[in-house]
């Protein structure tokens, strides 16, 4: 799964936006033991573990684009809409508040 969204944030807002998104999802996600490991400022793999099964993916912050993308594994595939549904409610919060100067 792989999910683009657009923004028109400085280089730093962005980052800022990325960063707030991954402690807030792992606050949320806290009793499925979320991992988010920054291996750059602008790039971070994730994982969470649910019912045995852990899923990895990795949020980057890029010009005009933040993207997400994660390995769903075949047995997991019918929950990916809510995922979705969860990560861009959490992106378009954080990026609305950084265009209204509130990060």
């Amino acid at each position: 799964m792989r999910l683009e969204f657009a923004h028109n944030l400085s280089a730093e807002e962005a980052r800022r936006v990325a960063h707030k998104v991954a402690a807030d999802y792992a606050e949320r996600f806290a009793r499925y033991s979320p991992q988010v490991d920054w291996k750059e400022p602008d790039h971070a793999e994730i994982s969470i573990t649910a019912k045995g099964v852990t899923l990895e993916g990795s949020f980057t912050s890029q010009p005009g684009t933040l993207v997400f993308e994660a390995k769903v594994p075949f047995l997991l595939r019918p929950f990916s809409g809510m995922a979705k549904d969860v990560i861009e409610k959490q992106v378009e919060l954080w990026v609305g508040r950084a265009q209204r100067g509130e990060l």
